[in-house]
């Protein structure tokens, strides 16, 4: 799935002012080595609102799960840092409901012994997921009301959590409030794989359809826990809008394998939003004469399939530079600067905006992330192309002219992000678990079946083996059924590569040698994306 370019043009709003910049640029100035640089001077704006967007038309209500053993700490997860950035003042603007990751806490009273060994066991094979899952079911029981977008995030097997609570929502609906008695009964009728009829029936008798704006995930495991554990539409379903994925290229532990999108056609068949039926009723008003009287929910079980082609989930999965925690965050301290982990959270609160959830932000805090508030929401006035920048290239780091020079000449692409996302390419290092702790090459000797599929034909690839440290395998991008003139040919899907990982490749050290080579091998063709 290709993506339109993002850097050609900014809109500037209305209620932000330009103003003399003071400060020296980042990426202007005296080098580490001492070089001296053409100094460019950052456009600064001003918002004259502390929140971005100012205002919303519908009311967010976003869930956001954090990974394996992750909570408030001094290495926060992206996770945090997304909760940190969000406008929580306002409910009837925007709700923000945040969980702890896995093993962490317990929905059982214990004993402080029995507590531990939960808490311990829940990190271990995913003991109490159906908590977590529920957990989040029941923040939108109680607070969704038609109209309210939900917007979903994650982390690791947070990330499963936040994509098996979409599949719960998928399968069975939304209850309606203090219905508490029933949402066990409904994970169960979720969980299991019985027939559709059965979890449509549930759905009809107490339920409600909702739709879901946006999931954004970063690196996805394949299982929860060291007993692999699947729940029905984790890894696709019909009722989001926008999937928005970011996947290390470098993480190689054996049960750390990611989860990609399903892309796969044969999606079951499963009743459309609610929002669906103002269609099916104008369809209804202009009926000719002759064609048989039917009620709704006919109708609109009759309308899926159609509805279902016409608003497709728009799903992109961009690789980064880095290991789990390089990419999901946690790997370094709430303080350290460079970090690699803020290029895919920067990305991920742009693809916000892009995708136009109304998600509102504390603007201060954006710009301690690297953001400019002011380029991130489009308006109705005017357009701001910012000027051409140098490449910042850090002490003992230097680019080859000869493959920076492409970057250098398009000034398009050269934003005050990008001078962010430059430094934390360049000068952050990779935090690779099996080198920093042994105990993760007990399970590198232990085989286990890993399984991916071919993109876009979606054929399952199954291996039986131990990992024995080997680097993640990237689905092949290949065609469907290979033959470019058979009637059901799909063309190879390019690999999407985020542009931090171009720059970091291109980088060499003092003494002419690759600064960074991705562990994991591209096959096929490659996109590099903002």
């Amino acid at each position: 799935m290709s993506t339109p370019s993002r850097g050609h043009m900014i809109r500037v709003p209305t209620d932000a002012t330009m103003v003399e910049h003071t400060g020296e640029s980042p990426a202007s100035g005296r080098s580490r080595s001492g070089s001296e640089e053409t100094a460019v001077p950052s456009p600064q704006i001003c918002v004259s609102s502390t929140v971005v967007p100012p205002d919303n038309k519908h009311r967010c209500l976003i869930l956001c799960f954090d990974g394996t053993w992750d909570q408030f700490s001094t290495h926060n997860s992206n996770v945090v840092q997304l909760v940190s950035a969000l406008e929580k003042d306002d409910r009837e603007k925007q709700m923000v409901y945040y969980q702890s990751g896995i093993g962490t806490y317990t929905a059982f009273k214990l004993t402080p012994l029995l507590t531990k060994l939960s808490l311990i066991t829940d990190a271990a094979i995913g003991w109490n997921l159906a908590a977590h899952i529920i957990g989040g079911y029941e923040f939108l029981m109680q607070n969704y009301k038609d109209g309210d977008r939900i917007c979903i995030f994650g982390f690791s097997r947070g990330a499963y959590i936040a994509r098996s609570l979409a599949g719960m929502l998928d399968k069975v609906g939304l209850l309606p409030a203090d219905n508490h008695e029933q949402v066990p009964f409904a994970y169960r009728m979720y969980a299991r794989k019985n027939p559709a009829s059965s979890s449509d029936a549930f759905k009809k008798t107490f339920s409600k359809d909702v739709q879901i704006q946006f999931i954004g995930v970063w690196d996805t495991v394949e299982s929860v826990g060291l007993i692999p554990k699947s729940l029905p539409f984790a890894e696709s379903n019909t009722i989001v809008r926008t999937f928005r994925h970011a996947v290390s290229l470098d993480e190689r532990r054996a049960k750390f394998q990611p989860n990609l999108w399903d892309y796969d056609d044969k999606s079951p068949k499963v009743p459309q939003p609610s929002w669906a039926l103002p269609i099916l009723r104008m369809r209804k008003h202009f009926r000719k004469s002759s064609e048989p009287e039917v009620d709704d929910d006919t109708e609109q079980m009759n309308f899926e399939p159609a509805y279902g082609q016409m608003h497709p989930t728009d799903i992109l999965e961009v690789y980064f530079a880095g290991c789990h925690c390089d990419v999901g965050g946690g790997s370094v301290g709430n303080d350290m600067r460079p970090s690699l982990a803020r290029i895919p959270l920067r990305w991920m609160i742009r693809e916000c905006f892009e995708a136009k959830t109304g998600m509102m932000f504390n603007a201060q805090r954006l710009q301690e992330l690297g953001l400019n508030p002011a380029t991130l929401y489009k308006h109705e006035d005017g357009y701001l192309r910012f000027p051409k920048k140098s490449l910042h290239i850090p002490d003992g780091l230097r680019i080859d002219p000869r493959k920076s020079r492409k970057c250098q000449e398009s000034p398009a692409k050269i934003r005050p992000m990008e001078e962010e996302d430059l430094t934390d390419a360049l000068e952050s290092s990779i935090h690779d678990s099996l080198t920093r702790n042994p105990f993760w090459w007990i399970l590198e000797v232990i085989p286990f079946t890993f399984r991916y599929k071919s993109r876009p034909d979606n054929k399952l690839h199954t291996e039986f083996r131990p990992n024995l440290w080997r680097a993640r395998k990237i689905p092949l991008q290949k065609g469907h059924n290979g033959n470019p003139l058979a009637h059901d040919y799909k063309p190879p899907m390019n690999l999407k590569v985020h542009r931090s990982v171009e720059v970091r490749k291109k980088a060499c050290d003092a003494k002419g040698r690759p600064f960074y080579k991705n562990r994991a091998d591209f096959k096929g063709l490659l996109d590099y994306v903002d």
